[in-house]
């Protein structure tokens, strides 16, 4: 249900997966405003059950980081072009919503492989968002065992279809985002409806493009119900501007109206004002002219409090975000809760409607009183404002979007792609010459350094694809452009295809001895790295750079017997990994070429064994494990031809390896060739 300030420090557990969710698949999300430091270390690591903390773990962090983000496709986050930018791993997807119409839902889709979870709340995606600001968030809970609401999940994933087609078609996290959606409903076919208890019904309820306005969409549950409304509750921190005309309040009055007493209370933030009685109500005058105007004559104003105490006592101030509506009759109760502020575009009124998404709980008060009263729970505390208050004559909406405080990116400047080509990687600027830019401009890269500019441009001829070779070690999250006036920009890159990013430099080259005892573990990479790490480091400060040359310490002599052994354990462990499901692309291309997968393990073997018969007939053993894999097989799983099709590629480059070395022993001869013939024939 609806989960309100009170909950405020649990906000983020939403983000952890309940028990037996199974490993993460997807993530998608919008935002209006966004913290990507914030996102990533506190949400992401959550919805992938990250067990390591970036500040006290350090390199074994950025492992665990890499190794759940390259199995997972895709983590989108949608967030409004006034405020897309920040540092992150090129992983995951920040895609800048670039429309006339501002991107103001919270929305949030978290998919594991039997759990799906959607949040829709108030909450952007920021500190102050989760762990500060009053907020409310309502919860859709879907698994196989109690079912799904297919009606909720098809309007929030066509919402997102609708915002993902407003975009460019050629950004490849887009695509990625579009094929996810579209895919989604393979991981539920065979979930049941999920049934709610009798009394009960929730309802999303989105604006935007082809929307209705949202107190009309209210309004025509009220009428299927045949009830007469007789309270409204409204609370929002941002209302209209003063002086702008208010039609919303005529539409609400318009569904209190019918009954013969009408209560109208309004919500908000107050202060004090000096020399005056009376509190400032941060709204304009006609919340209650219009009311008047409308037949609504018992008219309240409530201020909520912004100042709270934290866990030990401490006073902190909590910004009131939160938006919500209740309406009451005598015998149910419609809330709704979500991100529209009671403003013409964020609730669809206006001619540019916001992009928003709320919940609506219908509950029948007399057959669910612990559903309503846990309702009434969630609703936020305040005071009433025993004179009539003052109003602002002023008023600053931080929900929309401002030119002279904040700059979006000019549209001429379309997309920035990271792309490789064999071993060379690029950054691909592409243009939007529809959307000239004929000021001056540079743009530069995260270490300052120009990387292109206006006048090369017009010198090469003003090309619409600009591919420009990238020669640092890191991998960039964003550019910066300027402007003529020295006005900065951010302009966020995507990868074309994450599964070829690099990997950190900890994981680069792994040595056979390593790669074995790392397998064998069968155990998380971050853990059999600290595992091995505190094996063979005498310091207490483990340091992953010694990873990589671990020479002084490992003991990698043995006989051709034990050694094969330990290895041949190492591919019945590598095998068992090998045959969990495939939810993702992203998942297949890790398990058969990452820093642990097979390709690098048949590599190391071709560099390190002892002898040309223990590379023919470790190989040869490799190659038997991966012709007999049996892949477990569940809803929401890639095409498992596409599996048999990449792993008989990965067999024929392996017999391709082998056929090089140079062998006198016939006994190995014989067994490896029967062996590379068997493997062969059983893919």
């Amino acid at each position: 249900m609806a989960k309100s300030e009170a909950n405020i420090n649990r906000l983020l557990n939403y983000w952890a997966p309940p028990p037996n969710a199974g490993e993460p698949i997807a993530c998608i999300a919008t935002s209006f405003t966004f913290n990507s430091e914030f996102f990533e270390e506190e949400c992401l690591s959550r919805f992938l059950q990250m067990d390591t903390d970036p500040k006290e773990d350090g390199p074994l962090y950025l492992i665990e980081r890499e190794e759940k983000l390259a199995q997972v496709e895709p983590i989108t986050i949608i967030v409004d072009e006034a405020h897309c930018k920040g540092k992150r791993s090129l992983r995951w997807d920040l895609i800048s919503f670039r429309s006339a119409n501002l991107l103001h839902s919270k929305i949030g889709i978290l998919v594991w492989a039997g759990h799906i979870r959607i949040l829709i709340g108030s909450c952007n995606l920021t500190e102050n968002g989760y762990r500060q600001n009053r907020e409310v968030v309502g919860i859709f809970d879907f698994n196989e065992k109690e079912g799904i609401d297919e009606k909720a999940l098809n309007k929030v994933t066509g919402s997102l279809r609708l915002m993902l087609n407003q975009l460019n078609s050629s950004n490849p996290g887009v695509v990625r985002a579009l094929k996810f959606v579209d895919r989604l409903p393979t991981l539920t076919i065979d979930w049941p409806r999920l049934r709610y208890p009798k009394g009960i019904e929730r309802k999303v309820l989105l604006t935007g493009l082809g929307e209705r306005p949202l107190l009309s969409q209210i309004n025509s549950e009220i009428v299927r119900k045949r009830s007469f409304v007789n309270q409204a509750n409204v609370v929002s921190p941002f209302y209209v501007a003063p002086g702008d005309a208010n039609p919303a309040v005529k539409s609400l009055c318009k569904i209190i109206g019918k009954t013969e007493k009408p209560y109208l209370t309004w919500y908000g933030r107050t202060e004090e004002e000096p020399e005056d009685m009376r509190r400032l109500f941060y709204g304009p005058e006609s919340l209650l002219t219009e009311a008047k105007a409308n037949g609504v004559k018992n008219i309240n104003f409530r201020e909520i409090p912004e100042t709270d105490k934290d866990e030990k006592g401490r006073k902190v101030h909590r910004s009131l975000h939160l938006k919500c509506i209740w309406l009451e009759s005598l015998e149910y109760v419609y809330y709704c809760i979500g991100s529209s502020n009671f403003t013409t575009n964020g609730l669809g009124i206006s001619k540019r409607p916001n992009f928003e998404a709320n919940i609506l709980y219908i509950i029948n008060k007399a057959k669910n009183k612990k559903e309503y009263n846990g309702l009434k729970g969630s609703f936020p505390q305040s005071n009433r404002l025993s004179k009539r208050p003052n109003f602002c004559m002023e008023l600053i909406n931080i929900d929309e979007r401002f030119s002279d405080d904040i700059k979006s990116l000019p549209l001429f400047f379309n997309t920035a792609v990271y792309k490789n080509e064999g071993d060379r990687f690029f950054i691909e600027l592409i243009f939007d010459k529809t959307h000239s830019e004929s000021k001056e401009w540079h743009i530069y890269d995260e270490g300052n350094n120009i990387l292109y500019s206006s006048s090369v441009w017009i010198v090469n001829s003003e090309p619409y694809r600009v591919k420009i070779e990238w020669h640092h070690t890191y991998l960039p999250s964003d550019l910066k452009v300027v402007g003529e006036d020295q006005e900065e920009y951010r302009w966020a890159i995507i990868a074309e295809d994450t599964s070829v990013l690099p990997v950190p430099d900890e994981l680069g080259d792994l040595e056979l001895e390593i790669l074995i005892q790392l397998l064998a573990t069968n155990k998380p990479l971050h853990h059999a790295l600290r595992k091995w790490l505190k094996k063979n480091n005498d310091t207490p400060e483990l340091v992953i750079k010694e990873l990589i040359n671990p020479h002084d310490r490992v003991d990698v002599s043995g006989f051709l017997l034990r050694r094969t052994r330990r290895i041949s354990y190492a591919f019945s462990v590598l095998k068992t990994q090998l045959e969990r499901p495939y939810y993702t692309n992203a998942t297949l291309q890790w398990r058969l070429n990452g820093p642990v997968g097979v390709m690098t393990l048949s590599k190391a073997i071709m560099k390190e064994a002892k002898s040309e018969e223990e590379k023919l007939f470790l190989l040869a053993e490799l190659a038997i494990e991966l012709s007999s894999l049996k892949v477990v097989q569940s809803n929401g799983c890639i095409n498992p031809g596409i599996v048999q099709k990449e792993l008989k590629k990965l067999i024929q480059s392996i017999v391709k390896r082998a056929r090089k070395i140079e062998n006198k022993n016939r006994m190995i001869q014989e067994y490896t060739a029967d062996a590379f013939k068997k493997a062969l024939n059983n893919v």
